[in-house]
């Protein structure tokens, strides 16, 4: 149960972070990103890689130093405005200041030897988020997900990996994220669905004020996570995994 959860996690995190990180509406001119002096980055491409219609500015780094001296670095930067989640690859810091996002995707690599220090390596990017309008449509009759009214649909992906099915969704949901977190949660229990960690989702609410609904039927795994935005609506990000 503990690896399901942890796996589950880690999958939400990562569609979540690339779905934001590359939010950023026909941005033509991203700007460089700040670094420190002991991070050693490298442009993954000349021009603003493309998603769908959005443009996204991307970096690989290599660092001396570990998570710790990043983080001490970014927070300074961007005034204390920073949000961390961690998972058990990666440590993720985000900070979105007016017009742009950044995003700053970190691997520890452990010390080596006596009185050695940490390293890390990872990725950044930076998008310029936007109002979504003509990139969306709205969202026709959906037989698994609760959809309410004046929903959109962002991205709706079917894979197949290693045998296993999976569905990967986006949608902008009105409302906040306690109502959407408890229509799904009412749903899917409804449907003979159990929260792996009875509570953990509510928890989440309460301390991020975003949430991530982590569930199981049988073999199949559900994740589906609650991200508020400025305009009071929330982005619904999900993963369907059909064993």
């Amino acid at each position: 149960m503990i690896s399901f959860i942890v796996g589950s996690i880690l999958r939400a995190l990562r569609i979540f972070l690339v779905f934001f990180a590359v939010n950023g509406l026909y941005a033509s001119d991203l700007p460089n990103i700040k670094t420190p002096y002991f991070m050693e980055v490298q442009l993954l491409s000349e021009k603003p890689l493309s998603f769908n219609g959005y443009k996204v500015k991307s970096f690989s780094f290599k660092s001396s130093k570990g998570n710790t001296d990043i983080v001490k670095f970014y927070s300074k930067l961007w005034n204390e405005e920073i949000r961390t989640v961690e998972t058990p690859d990666w440590i993720y810091h985000s900070n979105f200041s007016g017009k742009f996002l950044t995003t700053v995707q970190v691997r520890n690599i452990p010390a080596k030897g006596f009185g050695s220090f940490n390293s890390a390596s990872g990725l950044i990017s930076i998008s310029e988020p936007s109002t979504i309008k003509n990139a969306t449509k709205r969202a026709k009759i959906e037989r698994f997900y609760p959809i309410s009214p004046d929903t959109r649909k962002l991205s709706d992906l079917n894979t197949i990996d290693m045998g296993k099915k999976s569905r990967t969704t986006v949608y902008d949901s009105p409302g906040g994220v306690s109502s959407n977190l408890h229509h799904y949660k009412l749903h899917f229990e409804n449907k003979g669905w159990l929260e792996a960690k009875a509570g953990l989702s509510e928890k989440m609410f309460k301390t991020f004020s975003s949430s991530t609904l982590i569930m199981q039927k049988g073999y199949d795994e559900l994740v589906v996570s609650f991200i508020p935005d400025k305009s009071g609506r929330t982005k619904i990000v999900s993963v369907l995994v059909n064993k």
